[in-house]
């Protein structure tokens, strides 16, 4: 995986933290709650959202808790854009990591 967005400093941490059902399976939940409550159901997000945050004592693991689920939603967010039509390459033209390049 590569984070192109992330600064060079932060992309080691941010992959070595990316939660393991095994090893962190609170953040997991934490994580895959606040994903269902933004992709769960058709049409656009609730107008309030509730934004779990990483249980505490997490560590680097809470510190990039945001992140991770900003990785987790990626797929959903892309699908959801494609199937309003919306074209790849204002995708792209708008996307976080085009500003890194």
């Amino acid at each position: 995986m590569t984070l192109p967005a992330v600064p060079p400093e932060h992309r080691a941490p941010v992959l070595a933290t990316l939660p393991d059902p095994d090893r962190d399976p609170l953040v997991l939940r934490a994580l895959l709650a606040c994903h269902r409550s933004l992709f769960g159901e058709p049409g656009p997000p609730p107008a309030r959202l509730a934004r779990p945050h990483a249980p505490s004592g997490a560590g680097d693991l809470g510190r990039y808790f945001y992140l991770h689920l900003f990785l987790l939603a990626l797929p959903a967010a892309l699908e959801r854009q494609r199937r309003h039509g919306i074209p790849g390459d204002v995708v792209e033209a708008t996307s976080p990591t085009s500003a890194a390049r």
